[in-house]
């Protein structure tokens, strides 16, 4: 009987143990990160190190719009989505009119950043996204403005972030 008992402590600690380190709850979700964003880096770093990440992206920069001196970076429009996938990846970025809600056939983003310095060493960093679906109508197609939730703003400046502050 001692070792019987012996086996069911361990085995009851044992089994015990391991439910301890089952965790049930949802794993928590990243807030968006604020923007306008304060990075710890002077401007002309952040200006240099933004049009990397864009270049890595693929990303154009319009070089009519942007004015690098001032901080201003103004990215051409670029297709994100296109074919079956465009309505739920409209929704997942933006949103949408709903009076627009038929035949979107592409959707595409412009992004701007604009650097400002806030001392020698720090500077501010707001991006801005305009988001757009191409709607289908038996006249031919024309892009409609949708609100921007946020997502794409916060892509560009966590991979900015990233490649400043490491």
């Amino acid at each position: 009987m001692g070792k019987l008992s012996i086996f069911i402590a361990v085995l009851f600690l044992s089994v015990s143990i391991c439910i301890a380190q089952i965790n049930f709850d949802k794993p928590k979700e990243k807030g968006l990160l604020p923007n306008p964003y304060t990075a710890t880096s002077p401007r002309d770093v952040v200006v240099e190190a933004t049009i990397a990440m864009l270049k890595d992206m693929n990303i154009d920069l319009d070089t009519e719009k942007s004015k690098k001196e001032e901080g201003i970076l103004v990215a051409k429009p670029v297709i994100f989505t296109r074919g079956t996938l465009t309505v739920s990846q409209l929704e997942h970025f933006s949103s949408c009119p709903a009076i627009e809600s038929r035949n979107w056939s592409r959707g595409r983003h412009t992004l701007q950043m604009v650097i400002e310095p806030l001392d020698p060493s720090r500077s501010k960093i707001s991006v801005s996204a305009k988001i757009e679906g191409e709607r289908q109508t038996m006249t031919g197609s024309t892009w409609v403005v949708c609100e921007s939730k946020g997502i794409w703003e916060n892509l560009i400046l966590e991979s900015l972030v990233k490649r400043i502050d490491y």
